[in-house]
């Protein structure tokens, strides 16, 4: 248990812990009981590029509330799962 702890203070304290731009890192834990009766954990780690060219825009042609973009990333798991992942994200405008 201390091993995932100090794995976890290390990552959140790290910088690639925190999305800066248009990459993004991620990291989760699946299979998790409290009751200690599940043996089958799995880490999953990710990471997606968000492109900046805008799809389509929604809302009025003067002040635009949201965007839909683009992303492509791929993701890793400990059960030896691999996927390469696409698909449109929603940018929302709404306080600038």
């Amino acid at each position: 248990m201390f091993k995932v702890s100090l794995f976890f203070f290390i990552i959140l304290k790290a910088s690639i812990a925190f999305s800066q731009g248009y990459d993004v890192f991620g990291i989760g834990i699946y299979d998790v009981k409290f009751d200690g009766s599940s043996s089958n954990h799995a880490t999953d780690l990710r990471y997606e590029r968000r492109f900046d060219k805008t799809l389509f825009d929604i809302g009025p042609e003067k002040d635009n509330f949201f965007y839909l973009k683009p992303f492509a990333g791929i993701e890793l798991t400990s059960d030896s799962a691999f996927y390469l992942i696409s698909g449109i994200y929603l940018e929302d405008n709404i306080g600038d």
